[in-house]
Formats: structure tokens, sequence, C-alpha cells
């Protein structure tokens, strides 16, 4: 490979190859080329791998063959696995343009697709967390499906909601912060989000419960199957309101994102 191509590379070389290691063995069933253009790999850039017959050549044949068609050998060389090949395409799209880059973050962020893990959501996290102890040495995270920037070596900061004779507070380290009786709405669900720990997306519906005996619904608002959503969302993020103005009175609103996306709620914090 010409190492060229590796001056600026968002991903170390090294990590992507671990990274590597971890996908190739969860999507090669589900065919590369298919994967890739999903993934947004353009078809001119791969037509080399439409041309091999992995049902008739052996990997090793197929790339070898391939390999005297390959106008980019240059920058990808010769490989003798479709594995090799794999691995090094990550590392061409770190080290590639910036708005190329895009497709390498595409790609890991579909590798932790449930349906390649036969629907197992379980089996998918934990490949996740997997992928999170590389990605985090190298300044990114995998969450909710996303690629983040990762600050590493941040300091760690002790959050926990507690109550004390019928009053809620949120602890940052040693800083304690009134939130409000424990019998409200935003206790209940600020309660609910920071266990057991921030960052965990919890269900609308899962939500909705901590706070709904506060709520002046409207029968119809909730029996209605196309209205109930949309209340439960409307009821959340007015709780999320009153959450919000109490972190801003206390200088704290920058360090705490709330977020809901996809059916889902959760409490991002950084320091």
């Amino acid at each position: 490979m010409n190492h060229k191509i590796n001056k600026h590379c968002i991903i170390k070389e090294r990590a992507l190859l671990l990274i590597s290691k971890k996908i190739y063995p969860v999507i090669v069933n589900s065919g590369l080329v298919k994967f890739f253009g999903e993934c947004g790999i353009k078809e001119n850039f791969y037509e080399f791998m439409t041309s091999l017959n992995f049902l008739t050549m052996s990997p090793t044949e197929a790339f070898v063959s391939a390999s005297i068609k390959i106008k980019l050998t240059d920058d990808l060389g010769v490989f003798t696995s479709s594995e090799e090949l794999f691995s090094q395409i990550l590392i061409y799209y770190s080290c590639s343009k910036h708005k190329d880059r895009k497709i390498l973050f595409k790609i890991i962020e579909s590798s932790i697709d449930p349906l390649l893990f036969n629907a197992n959501k379980k089996e998918a996290e934990n490949f996740k967390d997997g992928l999170n102890e590389i990605l985090e040495l190298n300044g990114y995270r995998l969450e909710h499906g996303k690629i983040e920037k990762f600050e590493n070596g941040q300091k760690e900061v002790d959050i926990s909601v507690f109550e004390e004779k019928g009053k809620g507070y949120i602890k940052i380290d040693e800083r304690r912060i009134f939130i409000g009786n424990t019998e409200t709405s935003k206790f209940q669900l600020l309660n609910f989000l920071v266990h057991p720990k921030t960052g965990l997306a919890k269900t609308i519906e899962e939500s909705f419960k901590k706070i709904e005996k506060f709520t002046r619904r409207k029968t119809s608002d909730v029996n209605d199957s196309y209205m109930a959503n949309g209340y439960k969302i409307q009821k959340i993020e007015g709780t999320i309101k009153e959450l919000q103005r109490i972190f801003k009175k206390y200088k704290i609103n920058k360090n705490f994102k709330f977020k809901i996306e996809n059916g889902k709620v959760w409490l991002q914090y950084k320091s």
C-alpha cells in the first residue's frame, strides 16, 4: 500500500485495521459490493469488485486477477483477500477528501444494524461497545447509530439524581442542584433519563409513563391512536423545557443536551 495517502487521516490506520477485523465477518455474508453501495461508495470506485466472481473463484484468485484492472493500484495496492481489500478501503476513506470521509462513518455505522446479527439487539449493542473501545482512542464515539466527536481523556464526571425529604436533586460531582419536589414530572423524567447513566436512549412510551400522572390529559388525545404519540412527545418536550430553565438558571445548560429522535429520548452530558 502507498502510505502517502495516510496523511491527515481522521482515524489512525492501526485503529482502522482493528475495526476492519471486527466488521468484516459481520458484513461479508451480506455481500461486499451491495454493502458498499448502500454506504454511498460510487460504482466506478469499486467496479473492479463487481467483476469478481466470488462463487467460482477463491478470494486470492479473484483479487490477483482483478488487481491488473485496478486504476487505483498506486493508492490501494494489490490484495490477496477480500478482507484485506475491505481494510484498505476503510483506510482510503479515512485519509481521503473531507466529503468522502462521511462514507467511512456510514460503513462503521451500518455495521451495527441488528439485522446483521439475526435481529439480536443485545448482540448488536455489544458489538457497538467493542467498536467504541477503539473509536474513543481516536476521538470519536458511536452512539444512537451515529459517529460523533468524543473528547478522549476528558474528566469523568459523577452525575446522579436523588431525593431527600420529598425534594429532588441532581448532583454533578460535589455540586447539588435542586430540581423540585419528587412528585413532579420534571424530577421523575430527569431521574429516569439519568439512570443508570446519561446517554442511554429510552422510548417515548417509557418516558411518558414517568410523567403521565402529572399531565392534564384529554381522553381523546390519549385514546386516539393517531394523536397519542404526538400528545406524549408534546408533554415530554414541555417537561424538558422546565428542566432546561432550571439548568440555565444554574448555568449548566451548555453541559446537558436533551434529544428526541426516532421514537427515543435521551440526555447527553458534555463537560
